[in-house]
């Protein structure tokens, strides 16, 4: 992740905090400034952490409706977890400490970080 990328991630980070306070766990704080993903993360605490994604949902369709918006399903796992299959792809320098930006995959069960993989 370049300087600029990182430093609009902390402003939004510090946005975050002022405005939505309950969007992300108090025990996180020092992760997501780290710009580390970690396990038992949400979606939304992910992106805090790690900026920038692709990604491919599977709504739950005892859920969700077809046709509804992937993105609004990631964000209300925060809220209100359920089945959908949520992959999040990142590529930053902050993950593995890094020079060069490194891609990960971070895979979610009932809206939590299970498994980041290189």
């Amino acid at each position: 992740m370049n300087t600029d990328n990182e430093q609009q991630r902390l402003d939004y980070f510090r946005k975050v905090q002022e405005q939505t306070p309950d969007d992300f766990r108090k025990r996180y704080t020092q992760t997501i400034i780290n710009g580390v993903v970690v396990e038992e993360m949400t979606p939304y605490e992910a992106y805090l952490a790690g900026g920038q994604f692709a990604y491919e949902v599977s709504a739950d369709t005892e859920v969700w409706s077809a046709g509804s918006d992937p993105m609004r399903i990631m964000w209300m796992q925060t809220h209100r977890p359920d089945n959908s299959k949520i992959i999040m792809m990142f590529s930053n320098t902050s993950q593995y400490k890094s020079e060069e930006s490194i891609p990960f995959r971070v895979i979610f069960k009932l809206g939590l970080v299970i498994k980041i993989e290189k």
